[in-house]
Order: structure tokens, then sequence, then C-alpha cells
């Protein structure tokens, strides 16, 4: 910010002259979860010109209108590629009263963002990340069959029936009997006269009846590390496909793959889906004492149940997945969000991917021993490409040494893009991702108002939201049993890291009497609170807006905190509460706690932030990894 800073930009010259800043050419490709890039942009004047960003395809482009502000614009998109690549930012000039700014730009690893502004979005993009980032080598060599292996064309090799179930596997080519269920062609050869085994459902087969296809005996031959399959499951009345290991010595079984429900008329690769080898359980207690929730998250109560993912007598990399039904893509999108509880010593790693047609594409992982309770998390889910349908997976993997239980509760599936993350207007009595903390560490709590507060000179008038009676907030009510210093801590749910230049929070505080106290505002990570935002005293019947800037390499917890002041009219109160992917100044400038740490020391410091990612750059010393390119008209400046 300010007349010092750098940043590059485009000057008009004539319309339609190009200037290309290219990035250093990346010889892997991104991660499984992609890569994020982030920028500020201005396009500015009458006939502008534009911003294209290329990686092999239009990715992003904004410009072309008339716009006579100066303002910088957040900008963003996000790539997922299986090859080497160079990003591409071109500026196109427009008339001689316009011009193009561009600053701070940052890559971000294993994170898939949205399309900023949704003006810029052009509709193609890049595809869905799948389930894998390097591209299979064709063997030098046909592998040579083994006696598990069978293609159906000529017979059932070595796998058999179980007659003695009511219905069995017929071997079959072309379409099946019944309309609108099962294969048309098989999947070796793609043609009507391929082969292939199925079940028919017709009568006399009824609803539950099964058959099962057994193989030779393994006897626990190690060089067999791998099945792979192709399955078919077409019909509106498709029930289930399961994939057991049976123990010879003890009979029992272990259920290592399942599908459930309509996939649609295509044969789908069963080994890109999840291989867990133990399964999630439904449980409403947990015998544990030092790892696992003692209550669910819908009833807070030892009688609710939640899913359970239990690793203790598992192998490390063992992995058990919960699958959800098949959604359709919408346009409205959707937003997807969970409950999930992490506690213990060793803790393994919660996987979220999205399945969409042969495409697999990891949304959201984490992992970390972060206490005794229940954490929200949601993502939005946004239409892919051509695909029409999708399905959810939420996979519990355990990681090395790691032992401890994870937990799943309250999974959601709602239209509409999710708000953005911590974010929270009160209404409807709705704590939306707080908590009032209840471990001893205050004395009261927050609790929500309608219209005015108990008490007279002190509290707000209404909410901020509606800005009417039937709007909601939360305050503190000062008045009796409570007394001065006595506290009321408000915290949020589990933060993951933020960007590197950080994540702003904003919000409306109202903090009005004679006898007001503190309201500050803290982060929570690893155990340490680090004070971040803080104002006392009255500030008059009037709700002000507070902003900070949140700056965290780990995962945290906000914790709002009211202190209560010298008498009763001390009641205070906060509405809409949001989080912004973008850095912001402290509002106002002495709630900053190094403002009042430096008005009371009559010293001050001065910090230049740098990029911590050698990928990342923000202009002021040097274009860092970018570069001109080569077939450029002009330039663009750094100034």
């Amino acid at each position: 910010y300010g007349s010092y800073g750098k940043y590059i930009y485009v000057e008009s010259g004539s319309s339609g002259n190009k200037a290309v800043l290219t990035s250093q050419v990346f010889d892997r490709p991104t991660s499984m979860r992609g890569r994020c890039l982030t920028f500020w942009f201005y396009v500015s004047g009458v006939s502008t010109g534009t911003i294209e960003t290329n990686i092999r395809t239009l990715v992003w482009k904004e410009g072309g209108y008339d716009n006579p502000s100066t303002d910088w614009n957040y900008g963003s998109f996000g790539f997922y590629i299986q090859n080497e690549y160079a990003i591409e930012i071109e500026g196109t000039s427009g008339s001689r009263q316009s011009s193009i700014g561009l600053d701070d730009l940052i890559i971000k690893d294993s994170q898939i963002c949205s399309v900023s502004p949704a003006s810029a979005d052009p509709g193609t993009g890049l595809p869905i990340p799948t389930s894998t980032t390097t591209t299979t080598k064709v063997p030098l060599t046909t592998p040579i069959p083994s006696v598990y292996d069978c293609t159906f064309e000529n017979d059932f090799c070595n796998w058999k029936n179980d007659f003695s179930l009511p219905m069995n596997w017929t071997r079959t080519k072309g379409k099946t009997s019944s309309i609108e269920t099962g294969a048309e062609i098989d999947h070796t050869l793609g043609t009507s006269e391929g082969w292939f085994i199925y079940i028919e459902t017709s009568v006399p087969a009824k609803n539950n009846d099964t058959a099962r296809l057994e193989s030779l005996a393994l006897a626990g031959n190690p060089k067999i590390s791998c099945l792979s399959f192709y399955y078919h499951m077409r019909g509106v009345h498709i029930d289930t496909l399961n994939v057991f290991i049976k123990s010879q010595s003890s009979g029992n079984e272990s259920n290592i793959w399942s599908k459930t429900g309509n996939q649609g008329n295509k044969w789908f690769n069963g080994r890109n889906d999840p291989l867990g080898k133990f399964n999630w359980t439904r449980t409403s207690r947990n015998y544990y004492v030092t790892t696992g929730p003692n209550v669910d998250h819908t009833t807070s109560s030892a009688n609710g149940h939640y899913m359970l993912f239990d690793a203790y007598s598992k192998l490390d990399g063992d992995k058990a997945g919960l699958v959800s039904p098949v959604f359709p893509f919408i346009p409205e999108s959707y937003c997807l969000s969970w409950h999930y509880h992490m506690f213990g010593p060793e803790m393994g790693k919660l996987n979220i991917y999205l399945q969409a047609g042969d495409k697999k594409g990891l949304l959201w992982r984490f992992g970390e021993n972060v206490g005794k309770i229940w954490n929200k998390g949601q993502l939005s889910i946004n239409k892919i490409l051509d695909y029409k349908n999708f399905t959810i997976i939420f996979e519990g993997e355990r990681i090395q040494g790691a032992r401890t239980l994870m937990a799943l509760d309250d999974i959601s599936l709602q239209v509409g893009v999710c708000p953005s993350f911590g974010s929270c207007t009160f209404e409807g009595e709705d704590y939306c991702f707080y908590t009032n903390v209840e471990d001893g560490r205050d004395e009261f709590d927050w609790e929500f108002g309608t219209y005015k507060t108990g008490s007279s000179l002190t509290g707000p008038t209404y909410d901020h939201t509606l800005g009417n009676p039937s709007g909601s907030y939360l305050f503190i009510e000062a008045s009796s049993p409570i007394v001065t210093g006595n506290r009321a801590i408000l915290e949020s749910t589990l933060f993951l890291p933020t960007p590197t230049y950080g994540l702003c929070m904003d919000f409306w505080y109202h903090m009005y009497g004679s006898g007001m106290g503190t309201m500050n505002i803290y982060t929570n990570s690893s155990n340490v609170s680090t004070l971040i935002w803080s104002q006392s005293g009255n500030k008059g019947n009037v709700w002000l807006n507070g902003q900070v800037n949140i700056n965290s390499a780990s995962s945290f917890r906000v914790k709002i905190e009211a202190i209560r002041g010298n008498g009763i009219t001390s009641d205070m109160a906060i509405d809409d509460l949001d989080f912004i992917e973008r850095p912001c100044s402290t509002i106002p400038f002495n709630a900053d706690p190094a403002y009042i740490l430096t008005t009371k020391t009559t010293t001050t410091t001065t910090t230049t932030l740098k990029p911590s990612n050698p990928n990342d750059c923000n202009f002021e010393y040097n274009l860092c990894i970018w570069t001109p390119s080569k077939e450029s008209n002009y330039n663009w400046t750094r100034t």
C-alpha cells in the first residue's frame, strides 16, 4: 500500500498491442489437489484493454469495458495439469485513456480455488484433478496373464459361481434382456461382440437375492498386490456390488470395496475407487479415554450416533471409504458441510474426494490432533465440464504410527454456493462456526439478542444485518450476577493455514455504555493465544466496522473475548462476521496491539513482509521468477 510500493503495468500506446509476462517452466505436474494463482489487478479507463491468463488454454480473462476506477481488484483461479507448463499473463492495450496494472502474484500449492471475479471465467478452463498426478507409461513388454485374470471372452477362466445362492453370474454379449438396465457392449473389445458377465434380476429373482463369483485361493501370494476390474451398474433399482477377501482357514470375510446405486450406462475401473480395507462404523459411544469423541455432534450426548474411523488394529496405509449416493450437477452449485473430530496423540488423515465419471479429485485433506472438540468443514461443489453426476467420498487413512480415532457427523449437501468459511450473521439463532467455551476459561456466555438488550443506556437498538427488531446478534449481558472483570469467550471452529498474504476477518461490533469494558480477538494455534485486535470503552450507540488480517502457517481458532467493565452499562455486541481471502489493514487503526504497545512505549517498528514461497511475487524488489516474453510487442513495466 502507498506511493512507495512497486507493481507492474501496461501503458497504452495504440490499441491492440500485446505484452506477455511468462513464468518459469514448471517441469513437474501439479499435485492432485492442483494449484491456485492469486493476484491483484486494475483495468481502468475508456475502452480498456484486457488481461488474459493462459496455461495451455485460456483460464482467466478480464477487461474490455469502460471503467473510470483505478481501484485494485482481487483475482484468482485454480488449475491442475499433468505435464510441464508455464503461466502466461497477456496484457492487451486499449484506448490511450486506459491502463492495466498487476501486483502480488502468489502461487498456492495443493489448493484448487475458484475463478475470481466471476466475470473472468472463460467457461472452459482446465480439467478436474484425477487421483493420479503422473501419466502411466506404456510397458515395454506385455505382462504375462496370471491364473486370476479373466476377460470372459471364452469362458469363466478360473472363476466360479457359488451355486448355493439364489442367483448366478451369467456370461453374455450384447444387450441384456431387460430395458434401461445392463451393459450394451463389453469393456474388453468395446463392441456388442465382446463378452462379459452379469446378473439377471428379472422374475423369479426377488429383492436382496445375491450372486457370488469366487476366485482361486490366493494362498497369501505377496505378488498379488492390486485387484483391477471394470464394473457396469445401470438401472434405477441397482443395489450393491461388493468385493470381499475370505480367509481359507477361518472363513472370515473382509469387505475391501463397495459401490451402491445407479452409475449410468458406462464401464468404470474399480481400481480407481476407494479400496477400504475396513469400514467406517456407526456408533454412539467411545470406550477410549485418550482419543475420540465422548458425544456426537447432533445431540451433544452419549446417546447420539456418529461415524467412527478406528485404526487401532490396522496397518499403516489402511483406508476406509464412506461413499455418497449419486447426485446431479446443477447450475446453482452445492454446499457440502460436515463435522469432524480429531483428538489423540497420533492422528491419521481425512481425505474428501469428488468422483465425476472416471475422474476423481482430492478436494480436502487434513489430520492433526486438534483437541476433544467437534469442528466444521465446508466445500462448494461446482459443475465439472460436461459431467452430469458425481459422488462424494470421505476416506479415513491410517498413516505411519497413527492409531487414534477420527469421527464424522452431520454431513449435509445444500443447494447453493457455501458462504465464506467462518462467516455468520447469527440470524435464526444460529451460532454457525462458533461455540461458547465450556472448559472453565471464562465466567459467562455470549447470548443471542434481538431488538434491545435488557439494560438501558447500553447495548444496540437493532442488529446490524437487518437493522430492525427481528434481526439477531450476539451480546453479553453485564447485569448481576456478572461482575467487573468477568469474561465471555466465543471460539471458532478450526481454520486451516491461511495464504501467505493472510486472511481478512471483517465484522461489526457495538460498544455502547458508560461502564463499557474490553473486546479482544485472539488467534489460538497449538494452544498458544495471540492477541490480534482490541478495543475498550464507550464507542456510542452505533455499529462499527472492525477488520484484522490473520496470517498463520498452521491451523488455528479465532477467539472473541468480552471483558465486563465497571458497571451494568457494559453490554457489548458483535454481528456479521466474515472472512475474506485477501489481506487487509486493522480497523480501527488503534485496535492493533502493536499500536497499543508503541503508544505506551513511544517506539515504533516498521516491518517489510517478503513472499515466503519462491514462486510468489509482489514486485517489491524485482520480477522474481517472471520474465518478459520474447513474443511481446512491448513489455510489462515494474514501477
